[in-house]
């Protein structure tokens, strides 16, 4: 029970690649390719509020649920289902295993990796949606694989359904995160 926002809690404490393994922002019927994609995406995001609270002093929280305790939701961040989830989709638990410790980077610092559904043939800037500072690495891309295509998200960051047409053409899940992901680079960061 948390007395400042007057909620109870279930917080399931986990490491973040179980973490990964549980999520359901897609499905198994994706090539490997684009599930590391996804992975490497939502670690990334992951660890970018993790490490933005200890960086705030904040060891059981991030910055944006400081007053819940937690680090990320499990419906509004990314979509956690839980170990059944994992044992449904056993390419993205492959993934995982392929890319672990990889998240996106902006001048050797994780960055957040928002990603969104598909896009109406280009990405949105931060600003242009959530106004606020600029992130350099969140700016507005072309996606010719979106054109035709109705905006389905907020828009900015990565289109999935763009990603993984460009996995679809040959593109490697690290060139797609860079693509996306404008000035970035993508390491290992354990």
């Amino acid at each position: 029970y948390n007395d400042t926002t007057k909620a109870a809690w279930f917080i399931n404490e986990l490491g973040i690649e179980g973490y990964l393994k549980g999520l359901a922002e897609t499905s198994n019927s994706s090539p490997v390719e684009f599930q590391k994609v996804m992975a490497t995406a939502a670690r990334s995001y992951a660890m970018y509020h993790y490490l933005r609270g200890i960086n705030f002093g904040l060891t059981n929280a991030s910055t944006k649920h400081a007053a819940e305790g937690f680090h990320v939701d499990s419906e509004y961040d990314q979509v956690y289902r839980g170990y059944n989830s994992e044992l449904r989709l056993s390419s993205l638990s492959q993934a995982v295993e392929a890319t672990k410790g990889a998240v996106v980077t902006f001048q050797n610092k994780p960055v957040i990796t928002p990603y969104f559904s598909n896009s109406d043939g280009h990405t949105r800037d931060w600003v242009e949606v959530w106004g606020g500072a600029a992130m350099a690495w969140l700016k507005s891309v072309i996606v010719p694989q979106d054109n035709g295509k109705i905006l389905f998200g907020h828009g900015v960051g990565l289109s999935a359904r763009g990603a993984l047409a460009m996995v679809n053409e040959g593109q490697t899940w690290q060139n797609v995160l860079k693509y996306f992901y404008t000035g970035t680079e993508v390491k290992k960061i354990y």
